[in-house]
């Protein structure tokens, strides 16, 4: 096994969310953000973010978004990259999911859920700051916020078994 998760031999990036160091230790690979983060006079509150801080290209990566209502109906859950909604959860609409296209997002619907985004495939391009944002409904529409960063890797593809190990 090389420095980057890959068996000895050819290998081209196929090891899905794995991040090897020198001494062959799984590296945490998720920003995780536990957060009791409160609306105003509400009780909705955002209870863990995951991002991944790393997504090895080609792969998928899964983001999710933890929330606790205690009492407020849930108006909407939104998604942004860089600042750009992407993806739109509202459970009164029908259907409930909306996607926006943006170059280096590929949303897969069938496994999205208020609580977590698939992203499929993600290139280099879908690195960026992910932010997760959750509405509660009228009248008082309450709001709470989150964020991290991903970077989308590419594994080398390499026959070489003496790789020198990286710093990360």
């Amino acid at each position: 096994m090389n420095a980057f998760g890959a068996p000895a031999g050819r290998h081209c990036g196929k090891q899905r969310n794995r991040l090897y160091s020198a001494n062959s230790q799984m590296l945490d690979i998720y920003n995780n953000k536990l957060v009791r983060q409160r609306g105003r006079g509400t009780s909705l509150h955002l209870v863990e973010l995951r991002i991944p801080s790393h997504a090895v290209r080609d792969q998928s990566a899964r983001l999710e978004c933890h929330f606790e209502l205690d009492g407020e109906t849930l108006y909407s859950v939104k998604w942004y990259k860089d600042g750009n909604e992407f993806y739109r959860y509202v459970p009164r609409d029908m259907p409930p999911v909306q996607t926006f296209q943006l170059p280096g997002v590929t949303v897969d619907i069938h496994n999205s859920t208020e609580n977590q985004v698939v992203l499929s495939s993600v290139q280099l391009s879908t690195s960026g700051k992910y932010r997760c944002e959750v509405s509660g409904e009228a009248p008082s529409f309450q709001t709470v916020t989150e964020h991290g960063l991903m970077t989308v890797v590419v594994l080398p593809c390499t026959n070489n078994k003496h790789i020198q190990y990286i710093h990360i």
